[in-house]
């Protein structure tokens, strides 16, 4: 979202040479929450803040910068 001054990275688990050994690892480390992808993940203080399965619109999205000030840090 260039709009907003930060970035976001994208994660396609078929351009990885070990695609389910990192669906493994994010299971582990999410939860059974993480169904695969898409999934959106906000990462505050090292810690998950919000853990969102499925497509999101852009208005979602643009909701969860401004909740979590994203474009402020």
């Amino acid at each position: 979202m260039p709009e907003h001054g930060f970035k976001i990275y994208e994660l396609n688990l078929t351009n990885e040479e070990d695609p389910q050994g990192v669906f493994d690892a994010l299971k582990e480390e999410l939860g059974d929450t993480f169904k695969g992808t898409p999934s959106t993940i906000i990462i505050e203080n090292k810690e998950v803040a919000e853990f969102i399965s499925g497509e999101m619109t852009e208005d979602e999205l643009e909701d969860l910068v401004v909740e979590y000030q994203l474009d402020k840090k």
